[in-house]
């Protein structure tokens, strides 16, 4: 059932089969049926679970190799599944949206469905339209941008807050691992509600936690600067049909927009500095950010020191209890992982709720960094929000405080 559900998502994002080249993406449409079931049997792998790539709070991602193709593994013994793509052809709400169709899609098999398979070239009406395209960005609009840039202040030269230790540095990356923070429902109400009585937002809260968890793994540094892009999504500026080509679209449709942060020995001054700029990021209109940001990026990114890509990166993916209903018929939703596997020596952060619960995962390859470490690191997060947000519960008595 579950190929048959991926034949169905070669139809509905195209953009699965497509090439990423150095000057954009090619694809080429459906000619013949043995097309669709020759990329089924390169791209849909089944396999047995590896009980050594799960150890206590640690996923290996070796088990589910990268390739430069979106691929689909399935576990049919412990009935999990990895979906993996590059973040060229998709970002964290495209795979949501991916997967949430692929369930669907099982769903409406199991209860009786026919397979369908689509008039053959029909498919590419679904190709993603490009983001400027599709958002609307117009040469008037990159003029207001050209505004925007001018009124911003100046990316700062300077050493960074912190690094991240690393080894191995000379050598090539490994799949990548992740580790897990899970909060329980009552401990994630309580920090809401520490959020909101210090009148900070969960967000800056958080993100804070995690830089003053990074500054104590590094080495003493003299700075006070961190930089940093601030993630969102403009997906709902993306116009068009079908909406699989636009607002629903298998591609990228968010923005880094970059800042430099100064941090405090005072975790909730940090936190409030972090506020500041989500703040000044709400109040400006995101087209005009959008048309932006590629040379406010690449005028931030000749200012940075090398520490910078030794740092930890944070994205807020969300609620996820929003996108995905707890069953799809007969099947039922246990747990969804979603990060982000660094090829550098970036720790990845991916910040989510589900059923009421708080997840902050840590992703990290293994070639640079240690298990040890990053349950070092996910520990002294949890550390800052107990001592500088008073979560008032007991902690847990574990050396990996990380659990998956």
């Amino acid at each position: 059932m579950g190929k048959k559900a991926w034949m169905r998502l070669r139809y509905l994002h195209p953009a699965l089969a497509a090439d990423v080249t150095p000057r954009g993406f090619q694809y080429v449409a459906l000619a013949d049926e043995s097309d669709i079931d020759k990329w089924i049997e390169t791209t849909f792998v089944v396999k047995d679970w590896d009980p050594s790539m799960e150890s206590p709070g640690c996923l290996d991602f070796s088990i589910a190799p990268i390739v430069q193709k979106p691929m689909f593994y399935c576990f049919p013994h412990t009935k999990r599944f990895i979906f993996r793509t590059t973040h060229m052809q998709a970002d964290g709400q495209a795979a949501t949206v991916m997967l949430h169709d692929l369930l669907s899609e099982m769903k409406r098999l199991d209860a009786g469905g026919e397979v369908i398979r689509a008039p053959l070239g029909e498919e590419v009406q679904n190709l993603p339209y490009s983001a400027f395209d599709s958002a609307g960005i117009t040469e008037e609009q990159q003029a207001k941008s050209a505004q925007l840039i001018s009124s911003l202040p100046e990316p700062r030269v300077n050493e960074e807050a912190f690094e991240v230790p690393s080894e191995n540095n000379a050598l090539n990356p490994g799949a990548g691992k992740a580790q897990t923070l899970e909060f329980s429902e009552e401990q994630t109400l309580g920090l809401m509600g520490i959020a909101k009585r210090l009148r900070l937002g969960i967000t800056p809260l958080i993100h804070a936690a995690l830089l003053h968890a990074g500054k104590k793994l590094s080495p003493n540094s003299n700075g006070t600067i961190h930089s940093t892009g601030l993630v969102f999504s403009f997906r709902e500026l993306c116009s068009g049909e079908p909406l699989n080509a636009a607002s629903r679209a298998a591609a990228p449709r968010v923005c880094f927009w970059p800042v430099q942060v100064e941090m405090s020995d005072d975790f909730q001054r940090t936190a409030r500095n972090l506020k500041h700029e989500y703040k000044a990021m709400a109040q400006r209109k995101k087209a005009d950010m959008l048309g932006a940001m590629p040379q406010y990026l690449t005028k931030s990114a000749s200012v940075l020191h090398e520490t910078y890509f030794k740092g930890v990166a944070a994205s807020f993916i969300g609620d996820l209890s929003d996108v995905f209903p707890e069953t799809y018929g007969p099947f039922k939703i246990r747990d969804i992982l979603m990060v982000a596997t660094p090829a550098d020596e970036r720790i990845y952060t991916g910040i989510q709720t589900l059923g009421k619960k708080l997840f902050i995962r840590a992703c990290y390859n293994q070639t640079y960094h240690s298990d040890s470490q990053i349950a070092e690191f996910l520990g002294l997060v949890r550390d800052c929000l107990y001592a500088s947000a008073m979560l008032g519960v007991e902690k847990p008595d574990s050396s990996y405080m990380a659990k998956l």
